[in-house]
């Protein structure tokens, strides 16, 4: 999905991390595609998307909740949300055709295991 975000944070070590914050929610991601400089403090537009690895992890909440729990200090994210379609609300939408195959939890709220956010500048 595509928000408007601001850009918090830029990893002096690894040059694709970075930190926004949209939706009253601060995440970590990875961008692979910056087409152009970018600020720490400006804002901007970009799409999230997500990336698993290995073996897709997916479980059936039994209650509801809406966020996204950082694993350590690395990229990967527990994301606990609502799944409708192939839609992943978590505070933020993340919109994936993988999650069709699940389609046995369309309306329930699960949690997925992924080792990145993927930010990509518009």
């Amino acid at each position: 999905m595509k928000y408007l975000v601001l850009l918090e944070k830029l990893n002096p070590f690894i040059e694709e991390e970075v930190t926004i914050y949209t939706n009253d929610i601060t995440l970590t991601g990875f961008s692979s595609v910056c087409p152009y400089p970018i600020e720490v403090g400006k804002h901007y537009k970009v799409e999230l998307g997500l990336t698993i690895l290995d073996e897709i992890k997916i479980k059936k909440l039994e209650k509801p909740i809406e966020e996204l729990y950082q694993i350590s200090d690395g990229l990967a994210y527990l994301i606990r949300g609502k799944l409708t379609g192939n839609k992943l609300n978590a505070g933020v939408l993340f919109e994936e055709d993988f999650l069709f195959e699940y389609s046995h939890l369309d309306g329930e709220y699960i949690e997925l295991y992924v080792d990145r956010i993927s930010v990509e500048f518009l």
